[in-house]
């Protein structure tokens, strides 16, 4: 009986070494090198490129500079709002910045086939927090010796299995801020490397500035109302070489801006104002935005209640929205009869 437990525990000890063997001269055949994307040897570094610079210089007869005008809304209530909008200035070209705080995907494609890897440990996601990635639990890009293309971007950005193009449909909701980001070939050798993206937006920011001679506003609110259009909209045009196709639009509406009860800074145009401002919001549009708008407002300002619905905003502007732009929606409140205090 010991003689029958001894064979079969020296056969046991035979087939492990027999399989340990077939596995290492398998990996010595295929000559297999798996690298992870985020490991050791292959860190991730994101960057973002910047919004145009907020126009700040200021002039006595237009507020902002560059400041173009679209008219008077009468918001009711005896009040009225001188409207304008003012585009930013590119920021300096080698200017990059940490990415924002969000949830990223990363994909691998061949760069000899142009063909995304698919399969297990071939798509990387998690979270940047403070400029550090982490990746989600069971998340991996491992990948053999060669060379790749790789490919960033954020969650509302749907890729093709080709290289160069994807989607990102929004139909009939409010526009994220997204983000993509591609590189050269890149040629992984097992040593120590890193993979840069810079990211691009594919939307420009909003927001508003309401100037007046109060301290405070009381739960005022703006929506900007686009709604349908049949021009669409080709997001995918970074230097990398993404092209991508469009998404038409349909009832495209602005983020809900929520200004600040208390005022952001004093005037330095006007004595004695005070100047609110927004937050930014993202948007995303081929055809000028700025032809027709309908603008909801809601709130009290100087003490009265004003809901203002569906009031159509022309603004002549010479171009269309530009991705990666900044631009601010002023808003100069003038009680009736005006204030002279506004006057040069």
């Amino acid at each position: 009986m010991m003689n029958i437990k001894q064979n079969k525990g020296l056969f046991a000890l035979l087939l492990l070494a027999v399989l340990t063997a077939c596995t290492s001269e398998d990996n010595i055949t295929t000559g297999k090198q798996l690298i992870e994307v985020g490991g050791d040897k292959l860190k991730i570094v994101i960057n973002e490129e910047p919004f145009d610079v907020e126009t700040t210089a200021r002039t006595r007869a237009g507020g902002v500079a560059q400041a173009i005008p679209a008219g008077t809304v009468d918001l009711g209530e005896g009040l009225e709002a001188e409207v304008s909008i003012s585009q930013g200035t590119p920021a300096p070209k080698t200017r990059a910045t940490v990415v924002s705080d969000g949830h990223y995907n990363i994909y691998a494609y061949d760069a000899n086939t142009n063909q995304m890897l698919i399969g297990p440990n071939k798509k990387l996601s998690g979270n940047v927090v403070g400029g550090v990635f982490t990746p989600d639990a069971g998340s991996r890009l491992e990948l053999e010796v060669g060379t790749y293309r790789f490919v960033c971007c954020t969650d509302g950005v749907s890729l093709d299995p080709t290289y160069g193009t994807g989607n990102m449909p929004f139909w009939g909701i409010n526009v994220k801020k997204e983000m993509i980001g591609a590189t050269d070939p890149i040629t992984l050798s097992g040593d120590d490397q890193q993979i840069v993206f810079l990211m691009y937006h594919r939307e420009a920011r909003v927001r508003f500035r309401i100037t007046g001679y109060t301290n405070q506003l009381t739960n005022v609110q703006l929506v900007m109302d686009f709604g349908s259009g049949s021009s669409p909209y080709g997001y995918l045009k970074i230097p990398t070489g993404f092209q991508g196709g469009g998404t038409s639009m349909l009832g495209l509406v602005s983020d809900t801006y929520t200004m600040p009860s208390t005022r952001t800074q004093a005037s330095v145009t006007y004595p004695l104002a005070n100047e609110f401002l927004s937050d930014y919001k993202y948007l995303s549009w081929t055809a000028n935005p700025w032809a027709g708008i309908n603008l909801n407002i809601s709130g009290t300002i100087y003490g009265k209640t004003v809901n203002m619905q569906n009031k159509i905003l022309k603004i002549v502007h010479p171009y269309n929205q530009n991705d990666n732009g900044t631009y601010t929606i002023n808003f100069k409140l003038k009680p009736t009869p005006a204030l002279y205090l506004f006057q040069d």
